[in-house]
């Protein structure tokens, strides 16, 4: 179960005092001076959408020199808080079918909501700058990300300034307590989205 908080800056500025806040530097474990990784994602569902109306999400991503697929089962955000069943698997090429995705748990779960051989459409694109910290405290273990970029849609496209915190180990408290200290902070607002969801909300 994948367990995110979410949250909205006003800017790329925003995101860049937050990485070199002394809060955040006093438990990183990572290199904090990491260059950013370029991502391209592409979002897709048939042409009569049946996974949007099922909720679920599937993507295809360029991560540096890797491509990889994730499927995203329905969940639910409240208060910035994400929790979903993510399914991933690595990508040989940019897909252009449904069955262009490997034999996996994730293209099991796509069978069970999509005809494999229906015709698979592209809905969403976005491209974005990323920055990884690894944070350790005694009781948990977080990545906090730092996106920035553009979300596109069939009819319009949005700016993308945003805070991932992603729980990695131990428990869920300390995350949501860091994330209230940067949210007052700094300025920034709960996410009620998620990036396919801005992205569909431009279709």
């Amino acid at each position: 179960m994948e367990r995110e908080l979410k949250l909205t800056a006003p800017d790329e500025r925003a995101l860049n005092a937050i990485l070199l806040d002394h809060r955040i530097r006093r438990i990183c474990v990572s290199d904090p001076e990491t260059d950013p990784q370029l991502f391209r994602a592409i979002y897709y569902d048939s042409r009569d959408l049946v996974l949007e109306q099922a909720r679920c999400g599937l993507r295809a991503r360029q991560e540096g020199e890797r491509l990889r697929a994730a499927m995203k089962m329905p969940g639910k955000i409240i208060d910035g808080l994400s929790e979903r069943l993510e399914l991933e698997a690595d990508l040989e090429h940019w897909p252009t079918s449904f069955r262009d995705f490997p034999e996996s748990e994730l293209l099991v779960a796509l069978s069970r909501h999509v005809d494999l051989d229906a015709t698979m459409v592209e809905r969403v694109h976005v491209s974005m700058e990323r920055r990884i910290l690894l944070l350790e405290t005694a009781e948990t273990k977080i990545e906090l990300v730092a996106d920035h970029g553009l979300i596109r849609g069939l009819k319009g496209e949005q700016a993308l300034d945003e805070i991932e915190l992603e729980l990695k180990e131990g428990s869920v408290e300390p995350m949501l307590e860091l994330g209230e200290t940067i949210r007052s902070a700094f300025d920034l607002r709960y996410s009620e989205k998620t990036k396919l969801g801005i992205g569909l909300s431009l279709c």
